[in-house]
């Protein structure tokens, strides 16, 4: 009798617990709640942990501030006498360079799967491009800054006008001529963080235009918002009308040139530039992303721009926020 009475107790208790939905959500709900909690405690380790190892950086950069500027003063006698460096081609084959090997960033990541529960969009995915394709996306980037290359002098800061009385009777530009002196490396630093400033409120103006004006989003920036290949990857950061890949160059070449930054600078400008758009475009919140090591944010990164890419209508900022917080109060 107690052994049917314990049975018929068990199954009250189960009919309870199978009558009580509500109970199962909740517990549910916990779970899930902690798991967050957890990955966000995680994430806010990771993320500390590249803002302390960024903060010991600037301690050991300014501690040895005299060390740097002798060696970069050495490096510069290196570089202004050597030939790849001295090509009036130099920058245009740099930024090529350097976005080929910087794209293996990404491909690795998603190659092996890692980070995946960073993924903006599990769908996504960044499509290995086939052998003519990759060469007819170089010669259509590299022909039109080429071409510039070949017919602009370029007057960088320390060249006077008397350096360049020779250049100019010609008209094809082959090499670059360069400025006798290294530059100040405290000076380059503020010279970086200025031109990035330029070159974000340029490109907002820019951008704000194509996306507003319906003629020039339709004939210019539209292929840059075509996702019909692997969804929003890295490789959408080269997808740009000549136009306007043009009109982002010279932006750029503007900010360092009306501050007078020396070419080691401009260099230096170069491999931040990319890996700024391509870690935008590449789909995945890293936590130790340049906006999430920024506080407050103060830089708007994958998932800001990832949003303009899906609604096309916040985020014009390209590296910061303010005009897309204090103008568009988006």
């Amino acid at each position: 009798m107690d052994c049917m009475e314990q049975m018929e107790s068990k199954g009250e208790h189960k009919a309870k617990y199978k009558g009580s939905p509500g109970l199962l959500s909740r517990r549910r709900h916990i779970v899930k709640k902690l798991k967050l909690n957890m990955q966000s405690l995680a994430n806010d380790t990771l993320t500390w942990t590249a803002r302390v190892i960024c903060l010991v950086g600037c301690f050991t950069f300014w501690y040895n501030i005299d060390v740097i500027q002798e060696s970069t003063n050495a490096l510069w006698e290196i570089l202004r006498y050597h030939w790849f460096y001295k090509l009036a081609y130099f920058e245009t084959f740099f930024v090529v360079l350097y976005y080929t090997l910087f794209l293996g960033y990404p491909y690795v990541i998603e190659y092996f799967n890692l980070f995946n529960k960073y993924k903006l969009n599990i769908k996504d995915h960044t499509p290995i491009p086939r052998p003519l394709e990759l060469i007819l996306e170089v010669v259509v980037y590299v022909a039109p800054l080429a071409t510039l290359d070949t017919f602009m002098v370029k007057k960088y800061a320390g060249v006077t006008d008397e350096d360049l009385v020779e250049v100019r009777k010609h008209w094809i530009q082959t090499e670059r001529i360069l400025p006798v002196d290294p530059p100040n490396v405290m000076w380059s630093v503020v010279h970086l963080i200025v031109a990035f400033i330029i070159y974000d409120f340029m490109f907002f103006v820019l951008h704000y235009a194509l996306h507003k004006n319906r003629w020039l989003y339709d004939n210019i920036h539209s292929c840059h918002h075509n996702h019909s290949t692997g969804g929003i990857n890295s490789r959408v950061t080269n997808k740009l009308n000549v136009v306007e890949r043009v009109a982002i160059v010279l932006i750029a070449n503007f900010a360092l040139k009306v501050i007078g930054s020396h070419p080691l600078t401009r260099t230096l400008f170069i491999p931040l530039y990319v890996s700024f758009l391509v870690e935008s475009h590449m789909g995945y919140d890293l936590p130790w992303s340049y906006n999430k090591i920024m506080p407050h944010g103060m830089m708007g990164g994958a998932t800001a721009h990832y949003e303009h890419h899906i609604k096309g209508t916040k985020n014009f900022q390209p590296v910061f926020t303010y005009l897309d917080k204090y103008m568009l109060g988006n």
